[in-house]
């Protein structure tokens, strides 16, 4: 058997279904995608393969336009994820620290509270979406932002408390062999070779440029509520910066200057539309939540 840990960072937007989960990675002109397998548990003699967006040599084109794996006899038939109940207010602890649960969710009560559609808002700088498909996985979160955080309201600049957010999404595969097929390169087979293999990918979205404020925002480039509203998060560690002095500020001015390089890119996803092509159908608006 082979297991597969796949790792998700930086601008992306999970929908979750029965059958597969669906990844779509926002592209622009100011981020890098890179992709590293490693097959072992983290040894220096692991061998580790790597492809980048910003290195034609033998990267990947930067137009990518999917990443697909599939599976020879699966452990796990559909989907299943963590769903542990969690407190933002309170430090992750071993029953939940991987509950999909601290992922940001645009459709749940927490932020839109509702169905997200296509966005009808053009930024030159978005080169386009690549589709991540995991079909038969195990879901859950690979990594929590601890910072303090806040939620902005966006125009108003309303500041709340929010808590602790996830930054990375996991994926794990069981099977008797594992395809990765990336557009444009050869797909990459992983297991038969090898009893209780392990393989680590991680598919990084991230800013290139190092830019000084969040990156949030650019999910209103791809989805939208109804009506229209937008939000924006501060990270602040503790004790740097207190609650009032926050609520004394102009909370849009503190968005575009901060510069917390562990919330720039939180990867998000989806509680109610199952299906990707439901959000970025170009030009048509996305069908909502399924019943």
């Amino acid at each position: 058997m082979v297991t597969v840990e796949i790792t998700v960072e930086g601008l992306a937007i999970l929908c979750l279904d029965n059958s597969r989960g669906e990844i779509n990675l926002l592209r622009y002109d100011d981020h890098n995608l890179i992709i590293e397998m490693e097959n072992g548990h983290g040894s220096e003699d692991d061998p580790v393969t790597e492809w980048d967006t910003q290195k034609p040599a033998g990267g990947l084109p930067a137009a990518l336009t999917s990443i697909t794996f599939s599976s020879t006899m699966p452990r796990i038939t559909g989907t299943a994820s963590d769903q542990t109940p969690i407190n933002r207010l309170l430090p992750p602890d071993p029953s939940n620290v991987q509950s999909l649960r601290w992922i940001l969710d645009h459709e749940g009560s927490e932020l839109h509270d509702g169905p997200v559609n296509r966005s009808r808002r053009a930024n030159p700088k978005l080169l386009g979406l690549s589709r991540l498909t995991i079909p038969d996985a195990y879901f859950y979160t690979a990594g929590v932002d601890k910072d303090k955080q806040y939620l902005v309201r966006k125009p108003s600049g309303k500041v709340e408390r929010f808590g602790s957010i996830g930054s990375r999404i996991g994926a794990v595969i069981y099977a008797d062999e594992v395809t990765m097929s990336v557009a444009g390169l050869t797909p990459i087979k992983m297991g038969r070779a090898n009893e209780n293999d392990f393989y680590s990918i991680t598919i990084d979205n991230l800013d290139a440029t190092k830019r000084k404020s969040s990156d949030f925002d650019r999910y209103y480039d791809v989805i939208e509520a109804e009506p229209p509203q937008e939000f924006g998060f501060l990270s602040i560690p503790i004790n740097k910066l207190s609650y009032n002095r926050i609520l004394a500020t102009d909370a849009n001015k503190m968005l575009a200057m901060d510069s917390g390089p562990s919330y720039e890119c939180w990867a998000t996803r989806t509680g109610g539309t199952q299906g990707l092509d439901d959000l970025v159908t170009v030009g048509a608006k996305g069908k909502g939540r399924k019943s």
